[in-house]
Parts: structure tokens; C-alpha cells; sequence
């Protein structure tokens, strides 16, 4: 059933509730529930006019776009709407209509992150968190130097939000701030847990955090106190089976000292409310993402209303005034008209992944700033070696065209039974869609790989499992262990006679879990997988294909997401104008959380740290 179907059989259910037929209930009935179906917390009735595909193929009789203070009095008169406080169906909120659930999730996560970011607190022992700061953090770099304060903010405040693209140091600044706070804990415990949204996100941050700290600078009695297991937020919240709750909430808090949380743009409104409201006040929150990233696929940009997207930020005087106070001579930026967030935001900008002949981060960055004709001037000018765009094939054609980039791509993991080092292998390269469905989507180039690799001799797709089919994992399974986005490799069990069976990851380094085909969770072949399903991951090579149809699926975020999973190699099979209009098309996301986080309101209290 579509998201169409769900807003009728809500707008009828609401009406029936209210014994009413008016048409200004149902039409909001109806915008409300699909806005929720398509990723946003709420409707705005001033926006209806600006999503015209929520009501397309609908079986009622047109309704044309009533006047918003007309529409907003009739639905307050309704017994099925109510105010910011109300317990009814639907909650009015200015102009913005939320579903109840929604409006609760939106309030309470508003009041977690302000109440978290408010106070600043004076380190225990000034003098020591100067002079840790100031050997992990040369002064000298310039006083708004992100790095600089990502740690006064870490040392001072128990919410930290670092933002920036891949290969902007995010985990190393991390792995500096987790050294900070154990060497300022001193003999006390302090417990650390790494998160993210999704296994294969865990996976990869506790890989990120076990290489950055091999790396000089930690000095060596803090690299045994480090936290190197990560888990899903799901799982860290202790999941209840059969049920919606954890056994982790705001009445059974966390618990740990320090929480870090990687990849947070993935993370959905419901998710990150439940995930902050079980940390108790105490806790520091280091939150890791990149605010410029496909918002999740549920409702909510959650990581962009929190850092503002799209403006620039200073500090409060006060914040500025309690770091000088102990770092004398460093002059943070302020402004005295800014909300105590501010404070707890860094943005991350200089990549040392992408360097200034690169063209992965000029046509990433330029797409990231929505300038589509300097992104299409390095396309078209083929002037670096790592990206190029290809023109798009017809349908007929594709599989012929993709062929050369498949075999090159998919060919050596195919001579490897050694499950780490097939994963390995395989992770090296990944075709990427914008769409699930048609010639073009995850579905059509998924049979067409396989026609290719069955050709070259590489697989033998003659049953459904057969050894080399690669398959994600698309629904939770908590019994097993398997969780959404999970891939694994179909390979012959040396230990069960060559049985077959599907190799996963497994939690320690170097391990790996098999099952036989038939106990997996639902699944699918990934030879191909969407952007979306992509996030928190990285390969040396991408392939990029969008459909040769326009569909508001294709946004700026998406390129760039999609661009930016490519470590040194990236192929795009688009046409140019396609691609332009994605470039222009930029997500947005119906919410209150930003205007609630940015409001201006009274400025941090300074306390001593306990």
C-alpha cells in the first residue's frame, strides 16, 4: 500500500472520529500523513501548493488550496486538533500540522539537545585541561581553528556536534578528544561507547577509531583505556522483543560516561529522541556526521536542523569569555545575538583525502554548494583522472556499456574462498543507483551484473545461492545478529564440507560468521545497492548510475553522498541534464526542530565542573 493509500485511509478514519465531512480536514488529513510517508516530521499548510505529487491519483474530488488563515481557523474549531500540548490526533503548531507522535518526538528531542547544550562547565582541574588541550592542539593554528574547538567544547560542554565530509578528520579529532577526556578523568573510571545507526556504520567506526589510534600522539597508557567495540544504537539501547521500547530510556538511563556517535545523519526523528532521551545529563555526547549527506530515509533531518545547514555560526561572548579565561591569548569568534548551540558546533572543511588536484572533491563540493555549472564545467572539461561522467546508454545498451567497468570492478574478488579476503576484495568497488526499480534501478542492474559476470565465467547463477552471489541484509534480526545493511558473501564452507553458506563480519577483528542461505533474515543480491543504502560506506571505486528520467529522488545530496563513497575512482553514467537538475534540486525536509534549536533565547549559565 502507498503512501497515498495510507493518507486516504487516515483522512477517512479522522473523519470519521470527528462525525465531520469537511473538506479542509481531510485535504490536511491527507498532507499530514503522506508528508510523514515521504521523510518529513510534519506538514506545513503554507507549503501545501509545493508538494502537489501528495495528492496525485487520488480518488477523491479535486480540492483546490484554501487561503492558510482560513484553513488553520477551520481545523482548530475540529475535536481532532489540537495545540502544542494537547492529546488529540493532530497537533497545530503555527502552521505546521503534526501527527501527534511526531510533534512529541519533535519537542522532546528540541529540549534534550538545548538542555544538554546549555551550560558550560569549567573543567574540575583548569590547569590541567590547558595543558592537555594545548598539547593536543598547538595554539598558534589560528583562534577559529575547528580542531581548536572541538576540544574546548568537549572539555567544557556535555554535547559536542562535529560535522564534515569524508576524509575531513572527523575520527581523528574524535580519537584526540576520547584521549583528552580519559587523560582529564585520570584514575577514575570513564566508561566509552561507540554507535552509529547501522551495523555496517558500527562496524566501520570501530575500524576508524583502531587505526586512528595506532597513529602517534595518543600517548600509550591511553590507548589501553580505549573504547574498541561499537555497536547499533538499536542494540545499545537493548532492544524488547515484540515491542517498540528499549530497555534504555529516560527512567533507565545509559550507562556510560561518554557517548560517541558516528554517521548521525542516518539517524531518524524517532531514533535520535530515544536514543538522547536515555542518556542521563551527566553523559558527554560527541555526535560524528556529515550535515550535507542524504537525510535518513525515515522522517526527519535530524543532523541538519541540528547544525543549521546552510548558515554560519560564532560562539556566545560567554563561551568565548570561559575559554579565554583559560587558554589566554585564543579569541574565539563571538556574537552575542547567538543561541548557546552554537557553541557546541564544529564544521570540519579541510579534506586531506581529496586534495586540490582531485576531482572527486572539487565536483563534490561544488555540487555540495549547488553550483551546477562549475560542476558540470569539470565534468565535461575531463581535466582529472578520477572522475568522468559517461553519457547514458539506452536501456538495451546498458548492460554492454557497464561491461568493461563489472569485470574490472568484480573480477578479482571472484578468485578469492578465504571469506576476509573476498569481503575484502569485493568492497573494493560498488555500482551505485539513485532507484530501486527498472532498467536502471538496484533491481535491473543487479540481473544484468550477473548476466555479465556469468558470461565471463566468474558465476554460475544456476540456483538462486550459488558461491560469489553477494547479499545485504534488509531487515533486523535480532536473534541472529544480522541487521539491516549487513553484507555478506556466498562461499563454500571449508569446515561443512563445502556446504554453502553466507559470510558475514563478525564483531572482533578478523572474525566472521556463516549461515546456511536459508536462516537469513529477508535479503537481497548486491551487486549493485541504492545511495541510500551506501551511506557509512567507502570504495576505491564507484560506479554511479541515474535513470534517464527526472524523479525528485534525485537531489544534490544524493550525488554527493553517492560521489563521495569514492575513495580514488569515480565513473558516473548520466546525462548532463539530468544530472544539472539534481544538482539544483536540494532536500528539503518539513520540520520545526531548527527553528525550535535556533530561537533566540537566554544564554548559557557558567558553572564549575563537579
Amino acid at each position: 500500500m502507498g503512501h497515498l493509500d495510507i493518507g486516504g485511509h487516515f483522512a477517512r478514519f479522522l473523519l470519521g472520529i470527528a462525525q465531520s465531512q469537511d473538506p479542509l480536514l481531510e485535504l490536511a488529513a491527507r498532507f499530514t500523513a503522506s508528508a510523514v510517508q515521504n521523510g518529513h516530521v510534519c506538514a506545513d499548510l503554507s507549503r501545501v501548493a509545493d508538494f502537489p505529487s501528495f495528492f496525485q491519483n487520488d480518488d477523491t474530488p479535486s480540492i483546490s488550496y484554501p487561503n492558510v488563515r482560513d484553513w488553520i481557523e477551520a481545523l482548530i474549531k475540529s475535536p481532532v486538533v489540537g495545540a502544542p500540548g494537547d492529546y488529540r490526533p493532530l497537533i497545530l503548531d503555527g502552521s505546521r500540522l503534526y501527527l501527534h507522535r511526531y510533534w512529541q518526538y519533535e519537542q522532546t528531542l528540541a529540549s534534550a539537545i538545548l538542555e544538554r547544550a546549555r551550560s558550560t562547565n569549567i573543567p574540575r582541574d583548569p590547569a590541567l585541561f590547558s595543558s592537555l588541550a594545548g598539547r593536543a592542539f598547538p595554539f598558534g593554528r589560528g583562534d577559529d581553528d575547528p580542531l581548536g574547538k572541538a576540544l574546548y567544547t568537549a572539555g567544557m560542554k556535555n554535547l559536542l556536534v562535529i560535522s564534515g565530509g569524508p576524509g575531513t578528520g572527523k575520527t581523528t579529532a574524535a580519537v584526540t578528544i576520547i584521549s583528552l577526556l580519559l587523560e582529564l578523568s585520570g584514575e577514575a573510571p570513564c566508561r566509552i561507547v561507540l554507535t552509529a545507526p547501522t551495523g555496517k556504520a558500527a562496524a566501520r567506526l570501530k575500524q576508524s577509531i583502531r587505526l586512528a589510534c595506532a597513529e602517534p600522539g595518543i600517548p600509550e597508557a591511553m590507548k589501553n583505556r580505549f573504547p574498541m567495540e561499537s555497536s547499533t544504537i538499536h542494540r545499545l539501547l537493548g532492544v524488547i522483543p515484540n515491542s517498540t521500547h528499549f530497555k534504555y530510556n529516560s527512567k533507565n538511563p545509559l550507562p556510560y560516561d561518554v557517548i560517541v556517535i558516528d554517521e548521525a545523519s542516518m539517524a531518524d526523528i524517532a531514533l535520535m529522541t530515544k536514543f538522547l532521551s536515555a542518556i542521563p545529563p551527566h553523559t558527554k555526547v560527541i555526535i560524528l556526521g556529515d550535515k550535507d549527506q542524504l537525510a535518513s530515509v525515515d522522517a526527519g533531518a535530524v543532523l541538519g536542523d541540528i547544525c543549521d545547514s546552510g548558515k554560519k555560526h560564532r560562539n556566545t561572548p560567554e563561551f568565548a569569555d570561559a575559554v579565554a579565561s583559560m587558554f589566554p591569548g585564543v579569541s574565539l569568534p563571538s556574537d552575542s545575538s547567538e543561541p548557546f548551540l552554537a557553541d557546541s558546533i564544529v564544521e570540519l572543511t579541510t579534506n586531506y583525502r581529496f586534495k586540490e588536484n582531485s576531482g572527486i572533491g572539487s565536483v563534490a563540493h561544488a555540487i555540495k554548494e549547488g553550483r551546477a555549472e562549475d560542476s558540470r564545467y569539470i565534468l565535461d572539461n575531463n581535466d582529472y583522472d578520477d572522475i568522468r561522467r559517461h553519457g547514458l546508454p539506452s536501456a538495451e545498451s546498458l548492460q554492454s556499456a557497464l561491461h568493461p567497468t563489472i569485470v574490472n570492478g568484480y573480477a578479482r574478488y571472484r578468485g578469492e574462498n578465504d571469506p576476509g579476503k573476498a569481503i575484502d576484495l569485493f568492497n573494493t568497488f560498488r555500482l551505485l543507483c539513485a532507484v530501486k526499480n527498472g532498467p536502471f534501478g538496484v533491481a535491473g542492474i543487479n540481473a544484468a551484473i550477473e548476466r555479465i559476470l556469468a558470461r565471463e565465467g566468474l558465476i554460475r547463477p544456476i540456483s538462486p545461492w550459488y558461491p560469489g552471489r553477494p547479499v545485504m541484509i534488509v531487515a533486523n534480526d535480532y536473534n541472529l545478529g544480522l541487521f539491516n545493511g549487513d553484507i555478506g558473501i556466498t562461499l563454500p564452507d571449508r569446515a561443512a564440507g563445502n556446504e554453502l553458506k553466507v559470510f558475514f563480519p563478525g564483531v572482533a577483528e578478523g572474525e566472521f560468521r556463516s549461515f546456511p542461505p536459508l536462516r537469513l533474515p529477508p535479503h537481497e543480491t548486491v551487486f549493485a545497492m541504492t545511495v541510500h543504502k551506501a551511506q557509512g560506506s567507502e570504495f576505491d571505486h564507484v560506479a554511479l548510475v541515474l535513470p534517464p528520467v527526472f524523479t525528485p529522488v534525485l537531489s544534490r545530496e544524493l550525488l554527493y553522498t553517492g560521489i563521495t563513497r569514492a575513495r580514488s575512482k569515480c565513473d558516473i553514467w548520466c546525462s548532463m541534464e539530468i544530472f544539472m537538475r539534481s544538482v539544483e534540486n536540494r532536500t528539503v525536509r518539513m520540520s520545526g526542530l531548527r527553528d525550535t534549536l535556533w530561537k533566540p533565547e537566554g544564554k548559557s549559565p557558567l558553572t564549575e565542573g563537579p
